[in-house]
C-alpha cells in the first residue's frame, strides 16, 4: 500500500478527531463501542447473504487469476481511494466499507486458525 496515501489518509482522520473533544467514561465508550461492533455485524451478515458469500468464495465469473484475498485487497484499495478523492458514491459509507473488509479478513484468518492452519503462510498463499 501506498505510505504517502496512508499518511495523508491517517492525517485527514487525526485533524478530524483533534477537532472534537469527548469527556465519556470508560463505560459510555464501551457501550457506543457495542453498539457500533453490532451494527458492523449485522451489516456483514446482511452484505455476506445477499452477495452469497462472495467475499471468501467468489464466483469467479470475471476475476479468475486473483484469490479472495486479493479480491478483498482490491476492494479496500478502491474504499481508501474514495476515501482520499472525498468521492463518496450514494449513500454508500466508505470508511464503514473498509472497516467491514477488514473484518472479513479477520474471519479469513480465525477460520485458517481453526483448520489449523498458518495464517501468514495462508495469507502469502492467497497474496
Amino acid at each position: 500500500m501506498n505510505k504517502d496515501l496512508l499518511e495523508k489518509l491517517f492525517e485527514h482522520v487525526d485533524e478530524q478527531i483533534r477537532a472534537r473533544a469527548y469527556d465519556i467514561t470508560s463505560k459510555q465508550f464501551g457501550e457506543i463501542l457495542d453498539k457500533v461492533l453490532k451494527d458492523l455485524g449485522d451489516m456483514l451478515k446482511r452484505k455476506n447473504e445477499s452477495y452469497g458469500n462472495s467475499s471468501l468464495n467468489p464466483q469467479r465469473i470475471f476475476s479468475t487469476s486473483i484469490s479472495a484475498m486479493d479480491g478483498i485487497d482490491v476492494r479496500m484499495d478502491d474504499k481508501i481511494t474514495r476515501i482520499k478523492n472525498g468521492a463518496s458514491f450514494g449513500d454508500d459509507n466508505d470508511e464503514r466499507d473498509l472497516i467491514g473488509y477488514l473484518l472479513i479478513k479477520q474471519v479469513k484468518y480465525e477460520l485458517d486458525k481453526n483448520n489449523d492452519i498458518d495464517c501468514a503462510t495462508s495469507y502469502k498463499l492467497f497474496k
